[in-house]
């Protein structure tokens, strides 16, 4: 009897339990509410299901306090230190959900640096079921510290995670509108164009200036919140500016003059209309066809311009491969790929199976470590199996090595290699400028200063116009992807 008194008063103490360091409990909207490690440690010793091991100290929150230090640029050293409740809590949470798993997530979730490409690869396409199921414990992460996040707060920190809305769109939009402004004005003048990109950039550059250095989120759980929304973000930035948008240790491709005037002679006979190198008239659903007609001078191009040994066995094994690297290039370039439409010329073609022989002479991997969650990945073989219909998802990673050197090849061949350069060095310094803004991790700041970077580079542009007296000059824009009738 003495026995279940004890257990009936435990079970009591039990339910009468509240702890002071879980989201939800003791909400503190004003911030007012403090707290000390020393007491979240009590806490987290008080919670523990057995006696089995050590009790927790703060060498046991070491990992997630040296994560949550570089969200928030403090330090936390001291257990008698006085913290804000959220900020406890959140330290709290993290603990939590990395503690079954070791120290894996903390470390997925951490800054990116050096080589962590392949997390890129594992935060932006479906993984294993065990990566899936750390996927979900990020999501429960975020899902607590929205706990006790003011509701108008989560609709602004969703938008600014939305590649649709306030990330990639945001940025594409703002050079969308620049673009707008030089084509209208400048057209083609592939000179004054590359003038007009190393002044934008150095505007960039100057706006990161002025802007910097930026203040972080004071508020640990908002912080962290924003941080995971936009992970994925973060690395792919990181990406551009540590490959600095190349391919690292590869063979450099410089402007490559070829002659297209037997093929292009021979397609104008067929289809009764002048057709240039560069003239936009198949379409994807047509290449494969096209190919095969055309295999012999097709190879002998790919050939004089990769530099590369290729033949006719080869160059036909490769069209379903290249047929999938033009699907990738006209999908990130915002191009059409509907049946009647026909965004691709024979220099489009070439440069396709030029990136596809290319990667398979050089065979350069962007992944050079796998992790526990993110293995090494072949990038012919990833095209492969999108081909065999063995996955629906290329990795980010492969889908860039082969569309970059498509690129590469493209402007070559069509002498715009230097003008493709200008551009690039504004990519690299709008990557840096976004990257610092997005790692403020504060919602308010972010979408106040990519506003004002959008409106600097608007006034920037119609600065230069006026600058070389061009706003008189208006020239119309005509893209007509559409079979001639």
């Amino acid at each position: 009897m003495a026995v279940k008194i004890k257990e009936s008063a435990a079970s009591q103490q039990s339910a009468a339990y509240q702890p002071r360091f879980n989201f939800g409990n003791n909400p503190d909207p004003a911030g007012k509410q403090i707290g000390t490690i020393k007491e979240l440690i009590a806490e987290l010793n008080q919670e523990r299901s057995d006696s089995s091991g050590s009790a927790y100290d703060i060498k046991s929150l070491g990992t997630v306090l040296r994560f949550l230090s570089s969200i928030t640029g403090k330090e936390y050293r001291s257990i008698t230190e006085i913290h804000p409740l959220s900020t406890l809590k959140t330290i709290k949470l993290l603990r939590r959900e990395s503690r079954y798993i070791d120290a894996h997530l903390i470390k997925l979730l951490e800054f990116p640096e050096g080589d962590s490409h392949g997390t890129m690869d594992f935060l932006t396409m479906p993984s294993s079921p065990e990566g899936e199921d750390i996927k979900r414990q990020i999501s429960r992460i975020i899902t607590g510290l929205e706990t006790e996040i003011d509701h108008v707060e989560i609709e602004q920190i969703n938008a600014i995670g939305d590649p649709r809305k306030l990330r990639e769109n945001y940025r594409r939009d703002t050079n969308e509108a620049v673009d707008d402004i030089l084509l209208t004005h400048i057209h083609i003048e592939d000179e004054l164009m590359k003038d007009a990109n190393d002044y934008l950039a150095e505007k960039t550059r100057q706006f990161l200036s002025l802007i910097s250095p930026l203040k972080r989120e004071p508020r640990a759980h908002v912080a962290t919140c924003v941080y995971l929304k936009i992970l994925d973000y973060v690395h792919r930035l990181h990406f551009q500016l540590a490959t600095k948008l190349s391919i690292p240790h590869d063979h450099p491709i410089s402007n490559i003059s070829l002659s297209f005037e037997k093929i292009c002679a021979d397609i104008s006979t067929q289809l009764d209309r002048d057709i240039l190198k560069d003239t936009n008239f198949l379409s994807i659903c047509e290449m494969c066809d096209f190919c095969n007609r055309h295999m012999d001078p097709l190879v002998e191009i790919v050939t004089k311009a990769s530099g590369f040994d290729y033949d006719n066995r080869a160059f036909k094994q490769d069209i379903d491969r290249a047929i999938l690297v033009m699907l990738i290039y006209l999908g990130q370039a915002k191009l059409p790929v509907a049946p009647e439409s026909k965004p691709i010329g024979i220099v489009h073609v070439v440069a396709a199976f030029a990136s596809v022989l290319h990667q398979r002479i050089n065979k350069a991997n962007l992944v050079k470590r796998s992790t526990k969650y993110t293995p090494r990945i072949d990038p012919q073989r990833q095209l492969d199996k999108r081909i065999k219909e063995a996955t629906q998802y290329i990795p980010w990673t492969v889908q860039y090595l082969y569309s970059e050197r498509m690129r590469w090849y493209l402007y070559a061949m069509l002498g715009r290699k230097d003008m493709a350069d200008s551009h690039k060095a504004l990519q690299l310094a709008q990557s840096e400028l976004i990257r610092d803004i997005f790692l403020s991790l504060s919602p308010e700041l972010i979408v106040e200063k990519i506003s004002a970077y959008r409106d600097r580079m608007i006034q920037a542009a119609n600065d230069f116009v006026i600058a070389h007296d061009r706003q008189h000059i208006r020239y119309e824009k005509i893209r007509n992807y559409q079979p001639n009738t």
